[in-house]
């Protein structure tokens, strides 16, 4: 997202100015681009990226993959399926359907970009 960003600021000739809030890097990057490219990331798409990103911090800063049971829970509701195995282990579908939440985000994106810079088009 951040090359994206940049990408949409030098179009525009601006800066590119994070806000000073302490929310993930990746959220001010978002907003960013919703803003210059008049989209909108619907509630449940953000509330999906913060749960991927609450079990990808809980794998990373604890060395272990258990997941919390509020956190599956969480899971099952935001991404329609039984994320984590009898064994309290993340599945090969957690992988899957976190994958297609970050490919929702960038195709729209995408959109944004291509409307907003037709000439940009890769294919015509």
């Amino acid at each position: 997202m951040n090359n994206i960003a940049n990408a949409v600021a030098r179009r525009e000739n601006k800066k590119m100015i994070l806000g000073k809030e302490n929310i993930p890097y990746i959220n001010k990057y978002l907003f960013f681009i919703q803003g210059e490219l008049n989209i909108k990331f619907e509630d449940e798409l953000w509330d999906k990226l913060n749960m991927i990103r609450k079990v990808r911090n809980k794998m990373i800063h604890t060395l272990g993959n258990d997941i919390r049971p509020f956190m599956n829970e969480k899971l099952k509701s935001l991404l329609s399926f039984d994320s984590v195995n009898t064994n309290g282990k993340l599945d090969y579908d957690f992988t899957v359907r976190t994958f297609s939440t970050v490919c929702e985000i960038i195709k729209l994106v995408e959109k944004g970009f291509i409307k907003k810079y037709p000439e940009s088009r890769v294919f015509k």
